[in-house]
């Protein structure tokens, strides 16, 4: 969907809104209207060989005046900028030459074919040339779309790949693929997915829309930095890169392999309690099998076997934090690593969020208004620029019931090593 667009959300959102256009992220951007079929009619006869990939990437929308000055020129290297609406991948602007007056003002309009409306039939045959030209052009130009095949372990990263010797790949727009400055390394059902569209919400951070697992799959660590450079957004050079895996956090190989890629990196963690978190983990597998209709254990027999906590379940293994965290503070200090409460931004994210800016030394943007709460999902969603969108319909689902005194031989298991986890980043947790 938005993956492999050549300008990031965060471009797209600052150039439509200083060419006083609002506009939001490519995926979730909406069909607006449903009428206007004689418009339809001229445009599909002039695209009677196109195929139906094609059409699923119309968006029809009203006519809307874009007004071009300013900032907006600066914004898009001081060349003309079209903006061009589709419902998935052809979200973006691009430059068509340069201006000779300081404004301009063009429609976007029912159909391609009738999108300009100037006083001059030169410049209107001018234009459209010009954006026949732009299209080919970003089409030969446009970045790869990333892949995500399994992996395992690997060697450590040789010195001929650093970041250093191979900093960014460049786009012809202005902006670039740079290597991030912030990783999001867990951890599993945490919360990961809420943060980073929380902190997507910063004009300043450009966000990878996929988990990239470079760190952590051989068969992707192999590949080496290049490719991990790759699976990066295009972002201008003032923003921050910020990309998120949450398995990186229980896996021991990875706090020294990104170590090795930046010492000084921003690594954000949010955890929530561990029994609620191991009930997360349960409840994501449970409806994964249900909907392959696979067969599925009752989570009393995964928890408890024998009468005692079952220690070879995989999700108690992950509630650990201290175990995991003891291994990344061998490579990085403790100020490199914020820990954000994931149960206090599932109550109330604004807080959490502002804690966030402040340890990645962020410009204060996100406020309180980017945030409200929808009673029938139950939880908070997002507010952007006037536009609401929530988190997957995944997020936010009812845990199986658990009995009582499976509930408290938990509670009890994760006691001591809460204990040393709350020594180990000095500071509590409200944890049962």
């Amino acid at each position: 969907q938005a993956q492999g667009t050549s300008v990031s959300d965060c471009t797209i959102r600052r150039c439509l809104s200083q060419s006083g256009f609002d506009g939001r992220r490519p995926s979730r951007t909406p069909l607006l209207k449903t009428s206007h079929k004689k418009a339809r009619l001229e445009f599909a006869k002039l695209h009677v060989d196109k195929p139906h990939s094609f059409w699923e990437n119309v968006l029809w929308t009203d006519e809307t005046k874009i007004e071009l000055f300013g900032k907006a020129h600066q914004l898009c290297s001081h060349l003309f900028t079209l903006l061009l609406l589709t419902e998935k991948r052809l979200f973006f602007c691009f430059s068509t030459g340069p201006l000779s007056s300081g404004s301009c003002s063009f429609n976007v309009g029912y159909s391609f074919g009738a999108f300009a409306r100037l006083k001059s039939s030169r410049v209107r045959t001018s234009l459209m040339a010009a954006l026949l030209l732009g299209l080919l052009l970003f089409a030969m130009q446009s970045p790869p779309i990333p892949s995500r095949p399994m992996a395992d372990e690997g060697p450590p990263l040789p010195p001929t790949s650093s970041p250093t010797n191979n900093p960014t790949t460049s786009h012809p727009n202005g902006t670039l693929q740079q290597f991030p400055q912030i990783i999001i390394i867990g951890v599993r059902k945490g919360g990961t997915r809420a943060l980073i569209e929380m902190l997507s919400l910063h004009s300043a951070v450009a966000a990878a829309q996929n988990e990239v697992h470079f760190f952590d799959w051989e068969s992707h660590f192999e590949k080496g930095l290049p490719w991990y450079l790759s699976q990066m957004p295009y972002a201008f050079p003032d923003q921050l890169t910020v990309e998120k895996t949450p398995a990186y956090f229980t896996s021991s190989k990875v706090p020294k392999r990104i170590h090795q890629m930046n010492p000084d990196i921003k690594l954000l963690l949010i955890l929530r309690d561990p029994t609620e978190r191991v009930l997360s983990d349960y409840t994501q597998v449970f409806y994964n099998r249900l909907q392959k209709h696979k067969r599925y254990q009752p989570i009393e027999s995964v928890l408890v076997k024998d009468g005692e906590i079952n220690l070879g379940y995989k999700a108690l293994n992950r509630s650990l934090y201290y175990v995991h965290m003891q291994n990344w503070l061998k490579y990085f200090p403790l100020k490199n690593i914020h820990v954000v409460d994931g149960d206090e931004l599932i109550r109330d994210p604004f807080p959490e969020m502002k804690k966030v800016e402040r340890f990645l030394k962020l410009e204060s943007q996100i406020n309180a208004s980017n945030f409200y709460f929808n009673k029938t999902k139950g939880f908070y969603c997002l507010r952007d620029h006037g536009r609401e969108r929530c988190l997957h319909d995944s997020k936010g689902r009812a845990h199986p019931h658990v009995a009582p005194a499976i509930l408290q031989k938990l509670y009890q298991f994760f006691h001591e090593p809460n204990k040393k986890f709350f020594e180990l980043v000095g500071r509590t947790f409200n944890w049962k």
